[in-house]
């Protein structure tokens, strides 16, 4: 269906009619690509506009669906939600295509955004890093996360209706599908993804508007739960771990932790959903495996770990070492705040730290191999 949605969007983005001294709108849009969609769909499936269906773990129930594709048993095959200028609203839309695409028979979910170029560049625009310009691998991104980084968003589109969802996925992956320029109007771009929620990660249960453990809903900042002195965990395994910066302090771009991993420590492979991993080594001998590739760094050396990539680390030297490690984007921080320990040689609940790191989007990689 991707492949499908994205020649269709192709042909849309250079068949919209329009004046460009008049205002694009919503509509020109969304004729275009039910046109190109039904020269493409199987004989006997149906391509429409503005239906409501009813969209799972929602109540009250949002609006109609923009655009719908149905097999010739009206089986819904695809759904797609529409915008011209308003990329902010994009948020909204995510949730309802992600309810959509998680119910039987898992239908396709887009998202369809046209705006102008210098507006989709805007980095204060809220939600246009959810529409990548070019193709590449698909994105996980933690719901919490988006709730955080996107809360003026979520609180101005909450009061523009009654609709609310009971719960959400805990992860969303949102893939790369077409970027096109609009041949009616000069200067604008229309941007589509497919969305889809990682159903075993879980669920977020939502206390009132906001999703439980979102700080709109109450949780407590990062800050918050350290010592405002030293802001020094302890962590798993006896590493002593600073978390010197925040995103709180950073507008959620990056933090920045520096670790001592004792003689012997290491970490199993993972991978991060979320965010892409810097380590420099400043003191000591580590070992690392990133994608396969297996390297040994020493004092003033560098390594990066781009998000989603399979790694594991281990220090290989005789003594405490010390690493500057640095996440982007920020959020992770969280995890090294709510499971450290404020004190050495305290026992760290192992479980209870598993649980939070599978909330914060590691994701642990048992048939690896490890380093070490």
């Amino acid at each position: 269906m991707r492949a499908l949605f994205a020649e269709a969007v192709r042909e849309a983005a250079s068949r919209i009619d329009g004046d460009p001294s008049v205002s694009f709108r919503e509509e020109r849009l969304e004729r275009a690509l039910v046109d190109a969609l039904r020269a493409r769909v199987p004989s006997g499936a149906v391509v429409g506009a503005r239906r409501r269906f009813v969209v799972p773990d929602w109540d009250p129930q949002p609006g109609g669906v923009d655009l719908f594709v149905l097999d010739r048993d009206e089986t819904p095959a695809g759904f797609a939600e529409l915008k011209v200028d308003k990329i902010e609203e994009a948020l909204w839309d995510l949730f309802k295509v992600a309810a959509l695409a998680s119910s039987p028979p898992a239908p396709a979910g887009f998202l369809a955004v046209a705006a102008s170029a210098r507006r989709w560049r805007r980095a204060e625009v809220d939600c246009a890093s959810l529409f990548p310009e070019a193709d590449g691998r698909p994105r996980s991104w933690s719901s919490l996360v988006l709730f955080d980084r996107y809360a003026a968003a979520w609180r101005w589109l909450l009061s523009g209706g009654r609709a609310r969802p009971t719960r959400v996925p805990a992860t969303v992956e949102i893939a790369f599908v077409a970027n096109e320029p609009v041949r009616a109007y000069p200067g604008y771009e229309l941007r589509a993804v497919e969305v889809r929620a990682v159903a075993d990660d879980g669920w977020l249960s939502f206390d009132g508007d906001w999703p439980a453990g979102s700080a709109e809903a109450g949780c407590v900042p990062v800050r918050a739960l350290l010592d405002p002195e030293s802001r020094v965990v302890w962590m798993p395994g006896e590493v002593r771990t600073e978390i010197q910066l925040t995103g709180e302090e950073t507008g959620d771009a990056l933090c920045v932790l520096v670790d001592q991993p004792p003689p012997g420590w290491s970490l199993p492979p993972h991978r991060h959903r979320n965010e892409s991993e810097t380590i420099h080594v400043v003191d000591g001998e580590f070992e690392f495996q990133v994608d396969g590739a297996r390297s040994r760094l020493g004092a003033g050396e560098s390594i990066h770990v781009p998000r989603g990539i399979v790694h594991s680390s281990a220090n290989v030297g005789d003594s405490t070492g010390r690493r500057i490690v640095i996440f982007s984007p920020a959020g992770i921080e969280r995890f090294f705040a709510e499971t450290g320990s404020p004190t050495p040689g305290a026992n760290v609940d192992r479980a209870a730290a598993l649980a939070s790191a599978l909330r914060h989007g590691w994701e642990f990689v048992a048939d690896s191999p490890r380093t070490g």
